[in-house]
């Protein structure tokens, strides 16, 4: 009886340590391994924002998987903030028609990097490392910018409230990442704005 009751708290703990949903499936870690611009990445956070973007190639809306090294990032893109010296990496996926135009996936799938814009799902990546950080200034934001060369992003799930999967990507000259997020919904974030420093 006693190593049943043992069994039991240590399975509770587990499920506490691993980041439980509340119907008791398994969340997702957010991970990058590897290198980009000769810097590792300790992904802390990350999100999900269906929107309209600049800077990327779909012709029309897409949803933007945004990883940073840093903790509470929806908080800081709502209130478009980004701390010195962090590193985001943006993953972009889409649904492209026959007319070549974009949508936020419903589906899961398989997202290669956009090579063509031929019908189907497809995905772009994009790395930023912000400055030292100057209160109030642009300073923390791109100090060094790379987007991915090849790869794809394996989505695992998706929903309203958050979505799942894994990526393996490679930056020029011969940066290669893999990893995985979960990504919950953050519906205050804009990634057409440049953020000041806290």
């Amino acid at each position: 009886m006693r190593n049943l009751v043992r069994a039991l708290v240590l399975s509770a703990a587990c499920l506490a340590c691993g980041g439980g949903q509340g119907n008791g499936t398994v969340v997702q870690t957010n991970k990058v391994v590897g290198t980009i611009g000769s810097r590792s990445f300790t992904a802390e956070d990350a999100t999900s924002t269906a929107g309209s973007w600049k800077g990327f190639d779909f012709v029309g809306p897409s949803l933007a998987v945004q990883i940073s090294d840093y903790a509470a990032l929806c908080t800081y893109s709502a209130n478009l903030q980004e701390p010195p010296n962090t590193q985001n990496l943006v993953l972009m996926l889409a649904r492209v028609d026959a007319s070549g135009s974009s949508s936020p996936p419903v589906t899961n799938g398989e997202f290669p990097l956009l090579t063509s814009a031929a019908a189907g799902l497809w995905s772009q990546a994009w790395y930023e490392y912000g400055g030292s950080g100057v209160s109030g200034s642009y300073d923390c934001f791109r100090a060094y910018s790379r987007s991915a060369s090849s790869g794809k992003v394996v989505v695992t799930s998706i929903s309203d409230d958050a979505v799942t999967g894994t990526f393996d990507l490679v930056f020029e000259p011969a940066d290669h990442v893999t990893g995985s997020f979960y990504a919950p919904t953050c519906a205050g974030a804009d990634l057409n704005r440049s953020p000041t420093c806290p």
